[in-house]
């Protein structure tokens, strides 16, 4: 029930950035990104999992975007390089609105997403995304998220595969562990767990310890 509640939401989101294009009045979607933002602390990356139009659009694409071409790249993550990236799609963003294309910034982001999944797979995308850039240094601090039970847990790894941002990781391969700045609040691993072990609940400042 959960998942259909999640799929119209997304659809809706996905509808409404494009007939707020179509108005002219996609500056109201800055509204949803700073709703996003603020909610961090207290529920996470909601905007990711469930507004993101980038996101939405990656999954209506996903029977498609099978392995990506430059896989060996696909668990790259250089701090230095995000910095880059983040500056580069912000004098993007000034630079779109100085010109007033008809195009907006919001929008651009889509193919974009598209063309990096592509290239090199859907988490490498989510790392590069300058609003989840944002959202990742707040989400380390959410006090709810996605937990699970050590001792119920069959080590199966079928979460971790599901997972878009790969922050599902298992340490020297026997503890998993959920990287809460990089969950994107979707809910796949909860749907994946064959023992139903993975729930959003409220989470403890320990879990958050040698995240970097």
């Amino acid at each position: 029930m959960k998942s259909n509640t999640r799929t119209f939401v997304r659809l809706f989101f996905l509808f409404l950035i494009f007939i707020l294009w179509i108005m002219n009045k996609i500056e109201i979607w800055l509204v949803f990104l700073l709703a996003g933002l603020l909610i961090i602390p207290f529920f996470g990356r909601i905007y990711c999992g469930w507004i993101c139009p980038v996101f939405t659009t990656l999954d209506i694409f996903s029977p498609i975007l099978k392995k990506p071409v430059l896989h060996k790249f696909n668990n790259f993550e250089n701090r230095f390089l995000k910095v880059v990236i983040f500056i580069i799609f912000l004098l993007m963003f000034i630079h779109i609105k100085r010109l007033d294309l008809s195009i907006p910034f919001f929008i651009l982001l889509i193919p974009i997403g598209l063309l990096i999944t592509v290239l090199f797979g859907s988490a490498q995308w989510h790392r590069m995304c300058p609003f989840g850039t944002i959202f990742s240094l707040l989400g380390r601090f959410s006090t709810k998220g996605y937990n699970f039970i050590s001792d119920y847990c069959s080590k199966c790894g079928l979460c971790a595969k599901k997972c878009e941002n790969n922050c599902l990781v298992f340490r020297e391969g026997k503890t998993l562990y959920i990287e809460r700045k990089h969950c994107l609040v979707c809910g796949k691993c909860k749907e994946a767990c064959p023992q139903d072990n993975i729930s959003f609940v409220k989470l403890y400042s320990n879990l958050s310890k040698k995240q970097d």
